[in-house]
């Protein structure tokens, strides 16, 4: 996402350390997050993203939200400190909210210069029923009203998600000019990218994070060279999975 913004005082991107903005660029190499076994390896395609990703701050082209008093990416973009954020859908809300009148354009991350593909994460939401569940017909009609068309066109008119129905993917929202319409037609496009991965971790559950999570932090912060924060990472990963049989 793009700021239609002046330079002065400016940076570049609002870079963090969390998995979820950094998956893009290493899903763009054709990293594979799991193989056949359900293990992960931190082979050379994804040194390559990591590195180039890290060397985004270290050359100056970036900065970490808490460098200028933010607490995510969205911060620094709502109040004009840098050109370029990594975020979802959500960040169309938070905009409506804190900068209502700030232009801005959405484009897909950038393709990996080696595989020339895009890369991308999706995170999904779902609702369950306990199997316990005394009055469990009316808890349904509940899900169903929450899941149904008019629940999703407000989900979607409200800049938090995009939809899951396919009918409304044609929805005149998406045809809309605006900030808010052009985030939400470029982000569903993108879902549709060669290298998409779902927010799931399978057995592993938000622990398999951790260790890429820490190497970035240890990278970006320079507590370890790239190749000694992945070498940790992958080192942590063999533990990991050598604990627990999927």
């Amino acid at each position: 996402v793009v700021n239609s913004i002046g330079d002065e005082g400016v940076t570049g991107l609002c870079i963090t350390s969390d998995f979820e903005r950094f998956a893009p660029f290493a899903l763009a190499t054709g990293w594979q997050p799991f193989n056949e076994q359900y293990q992960t390896i931190l082979d050379d395609k994804f040194a390559r993203a990591f590195k180039f990703y890290v060397s985004l701050l270290h050359e100056g082209l970036a900065v970490m939200p808490a460098d200028i008093g933010q607490r995510w990416g969205g911060g620094c973009f709502a109040t004009e400190r840098t050109a370029v954020t990594i975020e979802g859908a959500w960040l169309a809300a938070f905009m409506n909210d804190r900068s209502p009148n700030l232009l801005y354009n959405t484009s897909f991350i950038p393709k990996d210069p080696v595989s020339q593909q895009h890369g991308n994460i999706l995170f999904t939401a779902a609702w369950a029923i306990k199997s316990d569940t005394a009055n469990q017909q009316t808890v349904e009609r509940v899900i169903a009203l929450l899941t149904g068309e008019k629940a999703q066109q407000a989900v979607l008119e409200s800049g938090l998600a995009l939809p899951s129905l396919q009918r409304i993917t044609n929805d005149a929202y998406f045809h809309q000019q605006g900030s808010k319409h052009q985030l939400a037609r470029t982000i569903f496009a993108a879902a549709q990218v060669p290298n998409v991965m779902v927010a799931a971790y399978g057995p592993y559950g938000n622990n398999w994070i951790e260790p890429i999570k820490l190497a970035l932090a240890a990278a970006l912060l320079k507590q370890q060279t790239p190749e000694q924060a992945i070498q940790t990472a992958q080192q942590a990963y063999d533990k990991l999975y050598s604990s627990i049989q999927p």
